[in-house]
């Protein structure tokens, strides 16, 4: 199946602004897809609405992983073969990892 999106993997980048804070999200190639950002009233004030958005960074730097591990788990489903069901949940576990911000 062919996609229409930037193929991954997708990284996300910090930069930081005086009180504001962006994390893009870049192709491999580095074509940046998307950003999140967080304003801070004071330069160590972290709040709900800064950790929201470096989780929403994390979880679309992660949607192509993601995109993938659901799709071959449904492919996988499908058939009667239960040979490589340990890869597919090592994808999955991987996609979730890097979704969450989390070590595999």
């Amino acid at each position: 199946m062919t996609t229409k999106h930037t193929p991954a993997p997708w990284s996300v980048d910090t930069n930081t602004n005086d009180l504001r804070e962006a994390e893009t999200i870049r192709g491999e190639d580095g074509v940046r897809i998307a950003a999140t950002y967080k304003i801070h009233e004071h330069r160590d004030d972290k709040t709900k609405a800064y950790y929201e958005a470096r989780a929403n960074s994390r979880l679309i730097a992660a949607a192509p992983e993601l995109l993938e591990a659901l799709r071959e788990l449904v492919a996988y489903h499908g058939s009667d073969v239960d040979n490589g069901l340990d890869e597919l949940l090592t994808a999955a576990r991987t996609a979730i990892a890097k979704a969450t911000g989390q070590e595999v």
